[in-house]
């Protein structure tokens, strides 16, 4: 009984086809159309899967950045009390102090400047610019207050008062000068709640068109030792900024 070979299957080459338009080459013709078809298919391919592998990259480096971030020990907010070259003494908001080191980038380090420091090593690692009235903003309420000396009834003598020794001087203050005296820096107005206190100061900050700075009094005792203090002298700060202002310290509000 005679074997017979199985029948392979030619390999066509895409250099060896004579393009000659032929019946003979008719299926070469169509293989390398086919082939690249083919290519242009798996070139199209490939951009795609390049784009979406850039793609992956950035997000992958944007996770990893954010990751790293959040792996970052945080650092604490201290305030600066001396400065001494390169070290520097700090006071924590607990009230505690450290003398430590400051990192060399850091130039123009100045008392009251707010700093972050390592937990561990608590050294002076950057300098932030956090705002001079950000703190004081929470404990305080500025307001342009709508409120006139005609609105309030009663309290002609009171009413007078605050006039001659409130709007007076912030609307004339050359009469002081040429008399020679010092205008008067406050007045204590005292009496049982809802008799008029707070309306003659709102009704004093909106004839002088002054920023009206209502301060409860309670805020300013604080936890520790000198932030109530720190806490006054902000607050001046910020009439001083705001001015003309008004401030008004309520010390028995209900």
């Amino acid at each position: 009984m005679e074997n017979k070979e199985p029948a392979t299957k030619e390999v066509i080459y895409s250099e060896t086809i004579n393009l000659d338009g032929s019946e003979d080459t008719k299926p070469e013709l169509d293989t390398l159309k086919r082939l690249e078809e083919e290519n242009h298919s798996l070139q199209i391919a490939m951009h795609k899967v390049e784009e979406e592998t850039n793609v992956l990259r950035e997000m992958f480096a944007k996770t990893n950045e954010e990751l790293g971030n959040l792996r970052k020990p945080a650092l604490l907010v201290a305030e600066v009390s001396l400065v001494l070259g390169k070290e520097a003494v700090i006071r924590l908001p607990n009230g505690n102090k450290f003398y430590c080191n400051v990192a060399k980038e850091i130039e123009n380090l100045k008392v009251e400047d707010s700093v972050l420091v390592d937990q561990k090593s608590l050294n002076i690692v950057q300098k932030v610019n956090l705002g001079k009235d950000l703190e004081v903003e929470k404990f305080v309420i500025m307001d342009k207050p709508k409120e006139t000396w005609a609105e309030i009834g009663g309290l002609k003598k009171e009413i007078m008062e605050m006039k001659e020794v409130i709007e007076l001087p912030l609307k004339k203050p050359h009469l002081f000068e040429k008399v020679g005296i010092s205008p008067p820096k406050g007045v204590l107005l005292y009496g049982p709640p809802g008799t008029g206190k707070t309306l003659l100061a709102k009704a004093a900050a909106n004839s002088t068109d002054a920023t009206f700075i209502e301060v409860v009094g309670s805020e300013l005792v604080q936890k520790f030792i000198g932030e109530g203090a720190k806490l006054v002298k902000e607050i001046f700060n910020l009439a001083r900024a705001k001015k003309p202002a008004i401030i008004f310290i309520c010390l028995f509000c209900l």
